[in-house]
């Protein structure tokens, strides 16, 4: 059972911090003489980017990479191939400022504080922190938090979310998505706190 929360967020593909024409003409050389893109993207993210049955990487976020896969095969006028690499809460800006990657396309959200380490694109969703609970919960509003353990990705906005409106909830950190998952229905944690559009794909 999903409950909701009043903060929206909206996500972004990513690059390194320079300004931004440089941005994408730096990237658009390195592609150039690599034939490559290597993009950073999560691995568990439904409906966004995830591993299905067969071990193909699938989902939105892929379908806008191979766009842009195209795009710049197009641009460059030479065969381009699209290299992905799982990039998760705890690594995807470092892996863009290392420039180990060219770019991130999965759930990640703008924040001011992010721009000071990458650049953003345009949105292409807009979410909201939703709370996972068990059928029988009683919880269903932010003062129901208080003293509750709640399952957040490390690093996330949906973290800080419940952080600022709901002081008392304790946080619980979980590894992946699965993870926090099997913590709920274990009984580890009241509830497990991530995007609306993630939470309803698992």
């Amino acid at each position: 059972m999903l409950k909701s929360f009043s903060k929206f967020f909206a996500s972004f593909c990513l690059l390194a911090l320079v300004p931004l024409p440089a941005s994408a003409g730096n990237v658009l050389e390195h592609i150039q003489k690599t034939g490559v893109i290597v993009a950073g993207t999560r691995r568990d993210a439904v409906p966004f980017a995830y591993i299905n049955e067969q071990g193909q990487w699938v989902g939105y976020s892929i379908d806008i990479l191979e766009a842009i896969r195209q795009e710049a095969q197009r641009r460059l006028g030479k065969p381009i191939k699209l290299k992905l690499i799982e990039a998760n809460e705890s690594n995807r800006f470092s892996y863009i400022q290392a420039h180990d990657i060219d770019l991130e396309c999965s759930t990640t959200t703008f924040t001011w504080d992010r721009t000071k380490k990458v650049d953003f694109s345009l949105s292409y969703f807009a979410s909201g922190t939703q709370l996972l609970v068990k059928k029988d919960s009683s919880l269903g509003s932010i003062d129901s938090l208080a003293g509750k353990k709640i399952g957040v990705l490390a690093n996330s906005t949906n973290q800080e979310t419940i952080r600022q409106q709901q002081p008392q909830a304790q946080l619980v950190i979980v590894k992946n998505y699965t993870d926090g998952i099997e913590l709920l229905k274990s009984g580890k944690i009241d509830g497990f706190a991530a995007d609306s559009i993630v939470l309803e794909g698992l």
